[in-house]
């Protein structure tokens, strides 16, 4: 990573410099982040570059690559949102259980 080719390669120096001329400028909570993770087919373009809270980003990161870890080469792959329960009345006010 110390030289420009590394940078290039590992942190897409070209990509985030783009992004940020563009308007994308992430806040100190904040990463620039893939909306579809290359490992998984996403393009290495601006047009699938987003913002996202730097744990989120780095949780789901760990978590897509964890659970594709041992997929073979090739293999198809599908994501299901699930959208979080909607916590009303009284139980928006108690932790989960």
């Amino acid at each position: 990573m110390e030289t420009i080719e590394g940078q290039e390669d590992w942190l897409r120096a070209d990509l985030a410099q783009t992004a940020f001329a563009r308007g994308l400028r992430p806040k100190r909570s904040e990463i620039l982040d893939f909306a579809v993770p290359p490992k998984v087919g996403g393009d290495l373009s601006l047009d699938n570059v987003h913002l996202m809270d730097f744990v989120t980003g780095v949780g789901m990161a760990g978590q897509i690559h964890q659970q594709l870890r041992h997929a073979p080469e090739g293999a198809t792959v599908q994501f299901k949102m699930i959208e979080p329960e909607r916590r009303v009345g009284w139980r928006r006010w108690l932790p989960r259980r």
